[in-house]
């Protein structure tokens, strides 16, 4: 994906002038080549942007996770840290904690904001992660593959690696998604893919360059078909095309725009065949029929393919949709005009930063990240359970305004749960309140065990209070009237705290001036609250509150501020 390198990307060409300096490490990173890229690769020239980026992608791979065996097995960005801080200056020194937090794998565009920044799904179940790229995000369209190292930046925030492949085809696209979900589902946490195995899989060839191998690589490839349910008669057809068309063995790309990318295509959307398997063989048996050498496995960024244009009826009916769903209006827009193929008009806000200190601000990640979170309940426990936290989707409304997830704090989760939900009466009775506990619960535990987001430690605490607390204000709140907003600006009433009942229709209350008193209430509103619980009420005659809200005794943590 080539553009202007993020000063990260500048300290990891020093990192690797300074390993290169050590004999030991020189030598190896020459080896290591044949490691790297199966069967090798030619050197890289000025004219070859191609193996510009692949010898970027090995430096990658070396410094950032391969153990040199001249440093005792340490990966050298840690082996050489201390050099880094005393040779390297600034433009190195200052970067090396990014270099070393930095990750390989394959990453699905969720959302672009042209010239400024996109966000990405990690397929390997990281959750959602807003990348800064401006000059990138001109080209990147939703649904596309992003394969490569992204680098942490100010902010949570991350860069990605000039030398990342973006492929867009559909047929590849299902494909790893698929493949992926397997590898996941065999596992908890994150999945993390090897830079050297993504080489293989998207630009390099685990099929050795003799077409004397030994065995019946023609006959394999009728076996993965047929076991895939391709009849006989079909897999003839399949070989027979392959046959009639010239195997070029300098190719970097069989499979992109050629007679195996129209048979796997094929076989993506008519058939259950392991795509996987099937590029395997076809590959192997493709010289055997025409005769050649080696063949790549994936098609790599420069073959890519355009994904077809929605149909311009699903665009608007998807756009309407999201209206009538209360989805905000600029986002809206900013996808209709993708989806019609318009040219975004420029917006005013914030431009993600390419220098440090800077990073952009993405509104709307907390309701990107709640949707990845009901995406794994769905697929690791079904939908029925990925339906019963679907209130969730109420958090992503009230976190709009936070741009980097990692910032959503206790406080957040509180001012959430504890007050905002009474304020926009999206909780009506109790059984609500306890799904709306239940799903917060999850999605605590979630964000804290698969985004490693400790900071939300304290708020599984404040949920055991409000699993008690938060259906019964919940009733309280189903006996009192709704007020418009215009109402309550003219008279927002006075928070009180309950101090204990009096009577079955008089409580003493304290007032933020700290005078207590006695107010009369309704009984039945009376019978359900407890000490300590909050109201926002009138007091027209000074003992009769008119009672606007009720919130659960735990926003106390809110009014200390």
């Amino acid at each position: 994906m080539p553009r202007t390198a993020h000063p990260v990307e500048v300290a990891l060409e020093r990192l690797l002038a300074l390993a290169l300096d050590d004999p030991g490490l020189r030598a190896e990173h020459e080896a290591s080549r044949a490691e790297f890229f199966i069967g090798g690769r030619p050197a890289s020239t000025p004219d070859d942007p191609d193996g510009r980026l692949a010898a970027r992608r090995h430096c990658e791979w070396f410094l950032l996770e391969r153990p040199a065996d001249s440093a005792g097995g340490v990966v050298p960005v840690a082996g050489l840290r201390e050099r880094a801080q005393e040779e390297g200056g600034p433009q190195l020194a200052d970067h090396m904690d990014a270099l070393e937090g930095s990750f390989a794998g394959v990453f699905a565009v969720t959302r672009v904001r042209a010239g400024e920044g996109l966000w990405v799904r990690d397929m390997g179940g990281a959750g959602e992660l807003a990348l800064s790229e401006p000059e990138g995000s001109h080209t990147i369209e939703c649904g596309d593959l992003l394969v490569g190292r992204l680098f942490p930046l100010e902010g949570e925030v991350f860069g990605v690696s000039f030398a990342a492949g973006l492929f867009r085809n559909a047929a590849l696209c299902e494909a790893v998604e698929r493949d992926m979900e397997r590898a996941r589902a065999e596992r908890r946490g994150v999945l993390r893919v090897a830079q050297r195995e993504l080489e293989a899989l998207f630009w390099g060839s685990e099929i050795e360059s003799d077409a004397s191998e030994e065995g019946d690589p023609v006959g394999e490839a009728r076996r993965v078909l047929e076991a895939g349910g391709v009849s006989p008669e079909d897999v003839d057809g399949v070989l027979e095309a392959l046959g009639s068309e010239p195997y070029d063995a300098g190719s970097r790309a069989p499979g992109a725009a050629d007679v195996l990318g129209v048979i796997l295509d094929a076989l993506a959307f008519e058939t259950e065949v392991d795509l996987e398997a099937a590029r395997r063989a076809l590959l192997k048996a493709w010289p055997r029929l025409r005769g050649g050498g080696g063949a790549t496995i994936l098609p790599t960024a420069a073959a890519m393919r355009s994904r077809p244009a929605r149909d311009r009826r699903a665009a608007m009916d998807a756009f309407d949709q999201g209206r009538e769903e209360g989805q905000d209006l600029e986002q809206l827009f900013d996808q209709l005009e993708r989806d019609l193929g318009l040219e975004p008009e420029p917006r005013t806000a914030s431009q993600l930063a390419s220098i440090e200190g800077e990073h952009p601000d993405f509104p709307g990640v907390v309701g990107a990240m709640v949707e990845e979170f009901l995406w794994e309940v769905e697929r690791e426990e079904g939908p029925e359970h990925s339906a019963g936290y679907a209130c969730l989707r109420q958090l992503g409304t009230f976190g709009q305004d936070i741009g980097v997830f990692e910032n959503l704090g206790t406080r957040d989760l509180l001012r959430f749960a504890a007050f905002w939900v009474e304020e926009r009466e999206v909780v009506r009775d109790a059984d609500q309140a306890r799904a709306l506990v239940r799903a917060l619960r999850a999605f605590t535990l979630w964000a804290i065990d698969r985004q490693h987001m400790p900071q939300l430690e304290a708020f599984r605490e404040t949920l055991d209070g409000l699993a008690v607390s938060l259906p019964r204000i919940a009733e309280a709140n189903g006996l009192l009237g709704s007020y418009s907003d215009e109402e309550t600006a003219e008279d927002p009433g006075e928070l009180l705290e309950l101090l204990g009942p009096v009577g079955t229709d008089r409580a003493g209350v304290l007032g933020r001036d700290g005078e207590r008193q006695e107010v009369s209430l309704d009984p039945e509103l009376c019978r359900r609250l407890e000490p300590g619980d909050r109201l926002r009420a009138r007091l027209p005659g000074g003992t009769s509150a008119i009672v606007l809200r009720c919130y659960p005794p735990e926003c106390a943590g809110l009014e200390e501020a």
